[in-house]
């Protein structure tokens, strides 16, 4: 028998913690065995704990715990049901409350006693662990939710899942943390506009899909009715349960959205069109035309993209071409205004003539930027040249000194062979009637003349 008692003192002192066995008898508890880590857990010494027969089960708790580890020390020993709990318990070596886990099991006798043991373990250093990381949480959370337009995470599947979002996701609906997530019990995509989700769903895919980034804009209703413009920044994060998850920030844009159309539709109410290029060399790249430039050619945006794609220039007449360049050119050494005609082909076949009024934005560099503004053919030169189409098949202003060709006009029957005629010949020509004109004459007849030279 002193064998076996031997034999599990060994076994107990084997165990990592504080081990103590406790006899439950007549309504007390005493202890009958305590390990030697038992007092180095709790910080006590075998002479200051007694007597091993005293009763001192619950010495050292704090009493706010107190309460508590009775209850559920009472309900191991009535029911025998297992007992796990922390607690703080008085260490007399450092004068200080210890956080201590305390793990329990009961075994009755036949006589109506309970051996019931305990084993201590100080996890002090992990509940301080604990705290902190929740107080970085916290600190974490103040942060995310300072961020204007708020943060979430999604888990992508047949449906957008909200793992996670912050206060500032809620309120740009208009809701309430509460009220917002009971809301988002649902597919997420359905809080947006339902023009936008086809194209929310197919950027998401694409960050699933590439693992990477993107960035675009959507609309969702507020819940007092209005639409709210939102820029998001969708990150793919990993996978829960087999499933992509991602992480968006979000950006009220509503203002900056709405002066931005506000602005747009300023621009192409403006008579004419408003452009601005990147000059790259003799290279004039368009960044940005309104509606009304390709209103004065009739073509569609996407007509007028490819024909300019390249280089501005290349809608301008040829005859016209090298003459605008240079004044072009010019205008952009010296910063000053450019004012010139020139013609292009409408998308009815007809050349029509275009006056351009440019300059360029910044200081002199390698590469510039250069702003434009565009209108179609004055009242008073479209009635020159209805005047001049009732009363001649056609009408040229030629330089009779260099036979350059200052002004033409003519109707869609003449050379129908769609021949080059040099002008030479066209002087010589038996049809044609020759007059003198006085170059300031021309120019009050049409002033948009002056720039064809």
């Amino acid at each position: 028998m002193e064998k076996i008692r031997r034999e599990v003192q060994e076994a107990l002192e084997m165990i990592p913690g504080g081990v103590c066995v406790y006899l439950y008898k007549e309504g007390r508890i005493y202890p009958v065995f305590r390990n030697s880590s038992f007092y180095e857990t709790l910080g006590c010494f075998e002479e200051y704990t007694g007597e091993i027969s005293r009763e001192t089960a619950f010495q050292g708790i704090h009493r706010e715990d107190l309460p508590e580890v009775k209850e559920k020390v009472n309900r191991l020993l009535r029911k025998g049901t297992a007992l796990s709990h922390t607690c703080r318990i008085f260490n007399d070596n450092q004068g200080r409350y210890r956080w201590v886990h305390i793990d329990g099991s009961a075994e009755h006798g036949e006589d109506g006693s309970v051996l019931f043991y305990a084993v201590y373990r100080d996890v002090s250093e992990q509940i301080q662990l604990k705290e902190e990381l929740v107080r970085s949480n916290e600190q974490m959370q103040d942060i995310i939710n300072l961020i204007p337009g708020g943060v979430a995470i999604y888990k992508v599947s047949d449906f957008f899942e909200t793992v996670y979002f912050s206060d500032g996701v809620s309120e740009l609906s208009g809701y309430s943390a509460l009220e917002y997530r009971e809301l988002i019990k649902r597919d997420a995509v359905e809080m947006t506009c339902r023009e936008d989700r086809e194209m929310i769903i197919s950027k998401a895919g694409e960050v699933v899909q590439t693992k990477g980034t993107s960035e675009f804009e959507f609309r969702k209703k507020h819940r007092n009715g209005q639409i709210v413009w939102v820029h998001v920044q969708m990150k793919w994060i990993g996978e829960e349960d087999g499933c992509p998850l991602v992480l968006c920030v979000f950006h009220n844009i509503t203002d900056l959205k709405e002066a931005q159309l506000e602005k747009e539709h300023l621009i192409n109410s403006i008579p004419g069109g408003i452009a601005s290029y990147r000059v790259e060399g003799e290279r004039f790249i368009p960044e940005f035309y309104s509606d009304g430039v390709m209103m004065i050619s009739g073509h569609t945006r996407m007509e007028f993209e490819a024909m300019v794609r390249r280089n501005a220039f290349d809608v301008i007449y040829e005859p016209d071409r090298k003459r605008v360049l240079e004044a072009a050119k010019t205008a952009l050494i010296s910063g000053e205004v450019l004012d010139v005609s020139y013609r292009m082909y409408h998308k009815d076949g007809n050349l029509i003539w275009i006056h351009l009024n440019g300059r360029r934005m910044g200081p002199l560099a390698e590469k510039m930027r250069f702003y434009a503004v565009f209108t179609g053919m004055s009242a008073e030169a479209r009635l020159f040249q209805e005047i001049a189409n009732e009363t001649a098949d056609g009408i040229y202003v030629i330089d009779r000194s260099n036979f350059e060709l200052l002004y033409a006009n003519e109707s869609l029957n003449l050379f129908m062979e769609k021949k080059d005629v040099p002008v030479k010949n066209v002087l010589k020509s038996s049809t044609v009637k020759t007059v003198l004109v006085n170059t300031a004459t021309l120019y009050n007849m049409n002033p948009e003349a002056k720039n064809m030279r």
